[in-house]
């Protein structure tokens, strides 16, 4: 092959790879999850009924269904990250109790007021915040026993491993988590 021939294919390759690297593995952010959010048993006070206000801000932007008279809000699903924190928000004028149900997909984990759980009942008047967090499957440390997590800036987040199973599977770990 003439050296004009190869070096023709070695600019060429050279252009295509450079264009093939620049849109690779561009991510236009953060990755979420779909998370449905209910408020359900929804017991209103001595008028009998009123308007209840139910949103989260989201990776998908700022969600919110209303119910008024009614025992339960439509469902709402709101695009969470995994391992964030969020606040769902319950504004209402004549509203006793309700139940505020958050169910994430198949696999993970929700955390509502820091508890691992789906429902958390609320004994309300006016106006709540409840901070709630989808975290991922097998989001869990795993390590040596006695191992821990770097603590990181601005949050508390940190974790220990207590070892493994004669199976070989983790034992598990003691997390601080604010």
């Amino acid at each position: 092959m003439k050296p004009f021939h190869l070096l023709r294919f070695l600019i060429a390759g050279l252009i295509l790879g450079f264009a093939q690297s620049g849109r690779s593995q561009a991510l236009d952010g953060p990755v979420g999850v779909a998370v449905t959010l209910k408020a359900l048993d929804l017991q209103w006070g001595y008028n009998g009924g009123g308007y209840l206000d139910l949103s989260v801000d989201g990776l998908n932007g700022y969600q919110s269904v209303s119910a008024s008279y009614d025992s339960e809000t439509p469902q709402l699903t709101a695009r969470l990250e995994p391992g964030k924190t969020y606040h769902a928000t319950v504004s209402s004028d004549d509203l006793y109790n309700l139940t505020l149900q958050a169910v994430p997909p198949p696999g993970y984990v929700m955390e509502i007021e820091r508890v691992s759980r789906e429902r958390f009942a609320i004994g309300y008047g006016g106006y709540t915040s409840v901070q709630i967090r989808v975290l991922a499957p097998m989001q869990e440390y795993s390590g040596r026993a006695g191992v821990a997590t770097s603590l990181t800036s601005g949050r508390i987040y940190w974790q220990v491993a207590l070892g493994s199973l004669a199976n070989g599977s983790s034992a598990g770990s003691l997390a601080i988590i604010d």
